[in-house]
């Protein structure tokens, strides 16, 4: 787990959403579950959302370049921007949920593509999108600021991922 937003948004895997003590310990009032599987996971931490009055947001996608990771993303930066305290995870927490987490930094706080990661790598130093998420990222800044950090070619893909190695600051 990882804070990002201190005491407000934190950015995890799994295992973070189903232990219930941290969620406990850390009052997170919203969990988003950017993930279709296993359904087991999905399962256990719908069980502790209730036990512990927690909404529980499920986005049913796969770590595919091909999926359309921001689908909702206008409506889920309201949602989240409506409770105190929010979790995003995925399998581990380095493509799915940081993808997430990295829109919402942008959306929010008006920041550029590579500024939303550098404070998410400050705080979660192995996160890495797949390619199509990276594009995704790419074009939602442009859509945002109309202006592009990076271009949506291999060699800004490229560019970015020298960024998440901590190779470009």
């Amino acid at each position: 787990m990882s804070e990002i937003i201190k005491g407000r948004m934190f950015l995890g895997s799994v295992d973070d959403a189903t232990n219930e003590l941290w969620i406990k310990n850390n009052s997170i009032k919203l969990i988003i579950s950017v993930m279709n599987e296993p359904k087991e996971c999905l399962s256990q931490i719908h069980d502790i959302s209730i036990r512990n009055n927690i909404e529980h947001c499920i986005i049913p996608i796969s770590d595919m370049p091909i999926e359309n990771i921001f689908a909702n993303i206008h409506a889920l930066c309201n949602k989240i921007n409506s409770y105190e305290t929010t979790l995003i995870h995925c399998m581990f927490g380095i493509s799915r949920s940081a993808t997430i987490t990295i829109a919402y930094i942008m959306l929010t706080n008006k920041m550029y593509l590579d500024e939303a990661t550098k404070l998410i790598l400050n705080n979660r130093p192995f996160i890495f999108p797949n390619d199509g998420f990276i594009i995704k990222l790419i074009q939602l800044e442009k859509d945002i600021y109309k202006i592009m950090t990076y271009l949506p070619t291999s060699d800004g893909i490229s560019k970015f991922k020298r960024l998440l190695h901590g190779l470009d600051k």
